[in-house]
């Protein structure tokens, strides 16, 4: 017999099954209601729209928005819809750095449509009005540089040219009685452009007297409490030198350079150095190694101070005859080593050995396993101590830095540049071992001297390694000449962009150290490297950029900026800083500075900035013989350019010479570059001895010229 089964409905909303049924009307059940159609609304509030749930459309407060007591839903009308496009609109056109605030502003927002609304507010439609969304728009590059890079385009008062032409700055530094320079009231470094400095005019110069307040350095002698590092009260010097030079002295020139020179360089690891020259241990120091620092450090030293200047020549002659010996052994301390000679030698005018030991350091390198190169063998840093690491990450990064220091900012014939960067952590960096000295409670370590310096730098000169194929053909990461202004504005913004995150100790201030100012020196210098090539008149060199929205963004706009820094860097630097006068790691700012301000159109106040830097050359006189030598060159390039007279001309280098006999300037060199333009086309004489060497064949037809102009009147 059959079950009697439930009889089952059609399925909802299938006709042809409810007409197809054989059932009667009476075994009907009842239909099912079918389920409640979604309430539909075309305009759901923004609060639910931003949370993508659904929206009844009641008002003044949908379903979900009493859920959530607010006070009121806001419903995007037409007009709204349409703002939204608007500002969807300048965002598609705005460049991505402005788009990419806005956006950052609307997301940060608690309420979408107030933000929403602000922004049209804060602009008028269209994409004229786009860029003064985020407030007034640039009316220059240099304008819009200072507020999208403040640490690398400060924005300071102008310099007071009255003030600038009463300063000591462009008078000699040095006495004309002794060759020393005066004594000056020691001072701090003032704020750099600061407006308390510019309140009075002469104020910021220090030309309120007429003393040469400004120019002359005291004796910085350290004594004991004073040292780099307090354990060099208890230096030995006769274990580490036959020189015979007093302990106390040796400990000074040390300390002079530690504090100076070798925050740019890191060469070494300072408290590793310290620990092993004051304990008389080979690791970490060595004879080579600290006579090649009282090398450079007696010159330095000898601004002052006419005893260290006595055993210049005595540490270059060991130090020549210790890099024969020891020095040809690979190690990372002989590595540091060659670096500072190369250094040295530069100063003395030396400059046939410059490239010889920069080039050994940078081989020894190679040969250590500290650089990656094809073919090589890289060193394996689990088997190194956290000591070794060290001393060896500074070895390598510091001859690393140094070898493209002097083939971007000197171009000399011959210069090998690296075909890698070193394989091993940054100093400084979070990979890098920390050193067992935080444990003694040291307060004068090398942290508090080097601060982020030379790390910073290691990451600057990778940028900038990236870059030589501007100045050097056969690169391997040369690109097409098409594309080449394009890369140096994408690498220009590279450079600005790394520049916003650099580490408070060194942005520009009253409290900063003196290598503070040398870094931006470096950095604006680099800069303009970069741009220089493609500031002509050339369609290719006048093509407007696209990345910034000043109207006259461009790479003579950027160079320009650049120019003007190092008019207050130069300024600040000579104003503020002893070691303008026994440092010659800053002289590239001097150098780059004279050949823009020497460029067609030239500068209106050119002759003051000349004589600015001029007289800079002749403050180093006294410690690096090889001033006086780019100075004469800078002045051959003057009398080409300018209208200056061969008097003029001869007296300031009178001034620049101090009387020194010819027959002692003879022996320099300086095969590198001093006319920056001419350098790509005609690197002989472009180069700082050759332009010397014409100095007195301009000057008489300077001469000539000014006498011919007294006939004609």
């Amino acid at each position: 017999m059959p079950k009697n089964l439930r009889t089952l409905l059609p399925a909802p909303g299938n006709p042809e099954s409810s007409s197809n049924s054989s059932e009667g009307p009476g075994d009907k059940e009842p239909s099912v209601e079918p389920s409640k159609r979604r309430i539909g609304t075309n305009n759901a509030c923004v609060e639910c729209r931003a949370r993508k749930t659904r929206c009844n459309g009641e008002r003044p407060r949908c379903y979900n928005c009493q859920r959530r007591n607010l006070a009121a839903c806001v419903y995007m009308d037409k007009s709204s819809r349409d703002a939204a496009a608007e500002v969807i609109k300048i965002l598609q056109t705005l460049p991505r750095n402005r788009a990419y605030h806005i956006l950052e502003r609307l997301r940060r927002s608690d309420h979408s449509s107030t933000a929403l609304m602000t922004v049209i507010d804060d602009g008028e439609t269209g994409n004229a009005a786009a860029p003064n969304l985020l407030g007034p728009s640039p009316s220059n590059l240099e304008e819009e540089l200072s507020m999208q890079f403040p640490i690398a385009y400060p924005s300071f008062p102008p310099i007071s040219v009255s003030a600038l032409r009463k300063s000591d700055l462009l008078k000699p530094a040095i006495g004309a009685q002794d060759g020393a320079p005066h004594k000056r009231e020691a001072s701090q470094p003032t704020q750099t452009g600061s407006s308390a400095a510019e309140k009075q005019e002469t104020g910021h110069l220090h030309v309120d007297g007429g003393s040469k307040n400004v120019q002359d350095i005291p004796d910085p002698i350290p004594g004991t409490e004073d040292y780099y590092d307090k354990r060099l009260a208890d230096l030995d010097i006769s274990f580490w030198t036959d020189v015979k030079i007093d302990n106390t002295l040796a400990a000074e020139v040390i300390t002079i350079y530690l504090r100076t020179d070798h925050p740019l360089l890191g060469v070494f690891d300072p408290y590793l150095f310290i620990q092993d020259l004051v304990e008389k241990r080979q690791r970490y120091c060595s004879r080579f190694l600290v006579s090649a620092v009282l090398y450079l450090g007696c010159q330095m030293y000898s601004a002052f101070n006419d005893d260290a200047g006595e055993y210049v020549d005595k540490f270059n002659r060991d130090t020549q005859r210790l890099s024969k010996t020891e020095g040809q052994e690979d190690k990372a301390v002989n590595m540091g080593a060659l670096v500072l000679v190369s250094l040295a030698l530069m100063g003395q005018g030396r400059d046939h050995a410059v490239l010889t030991f920069a080039k050994i350091a940078a081989k020894m390198g190679i040969r250590l396993g500290l650089v990656k190169i094809e073919g090589h063998e890289s060193l394996e840093l689990s088997n190194l101590s956290d000591e070794d690491l060290r001393m060896c990450s500074h070895a390598a990064w510091g001859a690393f830095c140094w070898s493209v220091l002097i083939a971007l900012f000197y171009r000399q014939p011959h210069v090998e540049i690296p075909k890698s960067y070193p394989s091993l952590p940054i100093p400084g960096s979070p990979d890098f071992p920390k050193s067992s000295r935080s444990s003694t409670g040291e307060p004068n370590s090398d942290g508090d001297i080097m601060g982020s310096t030379f790390h910073s730098l290691c990451e600057f000169w990778t940028m900038i390694h990236g870059a030589l194929w501007i100045y050097y053909e056969g690169q391997p990461d040369a690109p097409p000449e098409m594309w080449k202004s394009t890369l140096a504005e994408t690498k220009y913004r590279e450079i600005l962009a790394w520049s916003s995150k650099l580490p408070p100790s060194l942005i520009r201030g009253k409290e900063s150290g003196p290598q503070v100012p040398v870094f931006h020196i470096w950095l604006h210098a680099a800069l303009l490297d970069v741009v220089r090539p493609f500031t002509g008149n050339t369609p290719q060199e006048t093509v407007r950029w696209k990345t910034f929205v000043a109207p006259d963004s461009s790479a003579r706009a950027a160079y320009n900026a650049s120019v003007n820094q190092l008019k207050r860097l130069v300024l600040d630097y000579r104003s503020n800083y002893e070691s303008s006068c026994y440092s010659l790691l800053w002289q590239t700012g001097m150098l780059y500075l004279v050949n823009a301000i020497l460029e067609s159109p030239r500068d209106p106040e050119w002759h003051l900035y000349f004589l600015l830097c001029i007289y800079g050359y002749e403050a180093l006189r006294r410690p690096y013989g090889v001033s006086a030598t780019i100075g004469k060159g800078l002045l051959s390039m003057t009398l080409r350019d300018t209208d200056m007279s061969g008097d003029e001309a001869r007296k300031i280098l009178e001034q620049l010479q101090g009387g020194e006999a010819s027959e002692l300037r003879d022996y320099l060199r300086a095969t590198f570059m001093a006319d920056l333009k001419m350098a790509a086309a005609d690197p002989k004489n472009a180069s700082v001895e050759s332009l010397a060497s014409e100095f007195e064949t301009l000057a008489l037809f300077n001469d000539l010229l000014h006498q011919d102009d007294m006939d004609i009147s």
